[in-house]
């Protein structure tokens, strides 16, 4: 809600921390992850993330390597460049802020895992080549028997993401305003599907005004691929290799 988010900016400015990791700080998950860790003697631990970075961060004795899919200070610097003056700054303290977590976090880590080149270097400009190694994503393994498309008339594109991630947010916006209304004020009309949870009823009434199929959250990404033709991925914010590419690739699609 509003007065929730309007509470976390505050505790968020006056703790300075950055919003977006300071969110996923609740006490009882570090409680639950504290007994667990308590309890069981493990050899290591495998972080998937920065967010879950925070809750592990008290034990040092336990070795654990991070996974930096993304650099996120990259992606909120992105996010500013293109933002209102006003929305920018708020960016670029973001930026800041999970910038200093992000390289704190590589340097206690005793290994950090990427998966692009890119990231790679980055990460290995502050911590050392030595401690990172990239894994490259590959495309998921293919369906049986991958969706047949649907008959229609027009030519469908399709885009999917966690529309509650900012770069996601960020990519729609893009669509609606780079691709999707100029074609309409043209008087081209394709098909587009949108599917993934985190919409706002603005987004999804300006997409239906555009004739766009919402499907919102979908259990059976197959419902989806079966009804497009090509998977648009309009980022121009983060760097790294574009899974929704792959996944398009593997289930037929461009």
């Amino acid at each position: 809600s509003p007065v929730t988010a309007a509470r976390a900016g505050l505790r968020c400015a006056l703790r300075r921390r950055a919003f977006s990791l300071d969110k996923f700080d609740r006490v009882p998950l570090r409680r639950v992850l504290g007994s667990l860790l308590g309890e069981n003697r493990f050899d290591w631990a495998y972080v998937c993330n920065l967010p879950m970075w925070i809750f592990l961060k008290d034990h040092v004795g336990l070795p654990r390597i991070l996974e930096a899919h993304n650099v996120e200070e990259e992606l909120w610097q992105g996010l500013a460049e293109v933002a209102p003056p006003v929305r920018a700054a708020v960016l670029r303290r973001e930026a800041r802020l999970i910038g200093r977590e992000e390289r704190t976090a590589w340097g206690q880590a005793t290994g950090v895992v990427t998966i692009s080149p890119e990231d790679e270097h980055v990460v290995g400009q502050v911590v050392g080549a030595h401690r990172v190694h990239m894994l490259p994503a590959s495309p998921p393994s293919p369906p049986a028997d991958p969706p047949a498309f649907t008959s229609r008339r027009r030519a469908a594109f399709g885009l999917l993401a966690d529309w509650e991630w900012a770069p996601s947010r960020h990519m729609l916006h893009t669509f609606l305003d780079q691709i999707a209304t100029p074609l309409a004020r043209e008087g081209l009309a394709p098909h587009w599907v949108v599917a993934g949870r985190g919409l706002r009823s603005t987004e999804t009434q300006q997409l239906e005004a555009l004739g766009a199929e919402v499907m919102g959250y979908v259990d059976d990404l197959l419902d989806f691929y079966s009804r497009v033709d090509a998977v648009l991925s309009p980022d121009l914010v983060g760097g790294g290799v574009r899974i929704k590419a792959l996944m398009a690739m593997a289930h037929g699609r461009s």
